[in-house]
This record gives C-alpha cells, structure tokens and sequence, in this order.
C-alpha cells in the first residue's frame, strides 16, 4: 500500500505530464494552422466582381447605355474610391480613372516581370449593343490593396 505523500507525487506527476501534452498538442495546432492558412490573395476575385460591376454599370442586358460612359459615374456606380484601384476602358470610349502606375504595374506583369509587389490586374473584353450594332469593349482592371487584401 501506497502511503498518501506518494499518491500526491504520483498525481502532482501525471498532471504535469498532461499540462506538458495539452501545450504540446496546442503548438502542434497552433503550426499547422499557421501554415496552412498563411496567405491567400482575394485580389483577384475583387478584379472580377469589380469587372461585373462596371459593366452593369454602363449597360443594361448588354445595351449601352452612353450616358452613363463617364468616369465620375463608373467610380461612383462601381464603388471605386482611392488609390488603390485602376481601370481603364477602350474601344467605345476611352476612359480610365486611378493612378497610372498600376496600369504601368499591370503592362509588366502581362510581360511576366517579376515585381516585388504586383497589382493583381484583370483584362477582359466584352461585346455590347451600341445604336444597335455591337461594339467591343476592352476592360482593364488593376487592384493593388497588397497590404488590405494580402496577407
């Protein structure tokens, strides 16, 4: 038979084996999800809801609305504020709103450039119903936010 300082040590032991084996399973968790989840980009979904949203903004089921071709009513329509955004568009008209550089960012990433913080950039192009005949329209894109959206 045991006597009962010796039952005391030997749970005063067990528990500090198990405090040792909750921290350790912890720093395990704690690593993997470090990890795991260590960076992911949304620039490039924001590029194409931002893409979705300029087109509803100047047309209506793929019908031109002229009036709306302006670069004050696309930043407003499109919710595009600051310097961290740029878009341009050609073709119908020319019209483009935010600082040139991302563009200039963006011509190099198209060109494979290695840069130390690219824009994520989106180029499309769309047909659309202009007097009754179509028109393409060429759609850029460029979202820098790299210290916002990537992390």
């Amino acid at each position: 038979m045991k006597s009962k300082k010796a039952q005391i040590l030997e749970e005063s032991v067990m528990w500090i084996w198990r405090i040792f084996m909750i921290a350790l399973i912890a720093l395990g968790v704690i690593v993997i999800v470090g990890t795991q989840y260590e960076s992911y980009d949304i620039r490039p979904v924001e590029t194409a809801l931002l893409s979705q949203k300029i087109l509803d903004c100047i047309s209506e089921n793929g019908i031109l609305n002229p009036l709306a071709m302006e670069e004050q009513k696309i930043e407003e329509c499109s919710g595009i504020r600051g310097d961290e955004y740029f878009f341009e568009i050609t073709g119908i008209k020319n019209i483009s709103a935010g600082p040139l550089e991302i563009k200039e960012n963006c011509r190099m990433v198209e060109q494979k450039v290695k840069l130390r913080s690219p824009p994520s950039c989106l180029r499309q192009s769309y047909v659309l119903l202009e007097d009754g005949k179509p028109s393409l329209l060429n759609l850029l894109i460029g979202i820098r936010k790299t210290e916002k959206n990537l992390k």
